[in-house]
């Protein structure tokens, strides 16, 4: 196991017995991950950043985690307006971002007076539409070469089976892909995430290395 892994899971439930307030048995609400078709205030995530490099000459290099943690967690809602903030273990900057259901979307926007850097989402990125359904087709791969080739204009909808991440397994996730920043030297981007699991990755790649970096979700059994 990558040793920064290993200290993050190691650390993390001291964090919290050091940091948060008591459990109240009769809160559903405390410890419960995001639901992206459902948000409720007080729901959190806790994402690894991660990095993979990309070799000229071999492709894709090992993915390895960094060390780094998001917390990212629902903080106000108005309407179907949902208020999400994502607080980082290398700082005290703090990003707040919008997500708003519209049928069967999800819409992920910057939120309003906004200081942070946008470490989670880019802002390059956004806004961003994401559909709720179930997308069983196509089946993409998530190669630089596929993305880059059909994610260029429009963002990219399809899907992907099989995902493992950290000691995890998803047995069909949604993609979504937007790589057209490319065209003018910037990152490209794409998610990970389905209804039932939520957002599971979030991953930029740079135009000029085709390395990656993002963040994990860890699901904490």
């Amino acid at each position: 196991m990558n040793k920064h892994l290993f200290l993050i899971l190691f650390v993390l439930p001291f964090f919290y017995a050091c940091e948060e307030e008591p459990l109240d048995p009769n809160d559903d609400n405390q410890f419960s991950y995001i639901e992206i078709d459902d948000p409720v205030v007080g729901q959190e995530n806790i994402y690894l950043a991660y990095e993979r490099p990309n070799d000229p000459n071999n492709g894709p290099g090992q993915l390895t985690y960094t060390g780094d943690t998001t917390w990212l967690s629902v903080s106000n809602q108005s309407g179907n307006v949902f208020e999400v903030q994502a607080k980082y273990s290398q700082d005290a900057e703090l990003d707040l971002y919008l997500f708003t259901l519209v049928n069967d979307s999800l819409i992920v926007e910057a939120g309003q007076g906004n200081t942070g850097p946008y470490r989670f989402f880019d802002l390059a990125s956004l806004p961003m539409t994401l559909s709720l359904k179930e997308l069983s087709s196509p089946e993409l791969d998530l190669s630089y070469e596929t993305l880059a080739q059909n994610c260029v204009g429009d963002p990219c909808a399809g899907s992907t089976v099989n995902h493992e991440q950290l000691n995890q397994n998803y047995d069909r996730l949604n993609i979504y892909a937007d790589y057209t920043n490319m065209v003018v030297d910037g990152p490209g981007h794409h998610l990970l995430y389905s209804q039932e699991h939520g957002l599971i990755r979030v991953a930029a790649v740079s135009a000029w290395t085709k390395s990656e970096s993002g963040w994990d979700f860890l699901k904490q059994d």
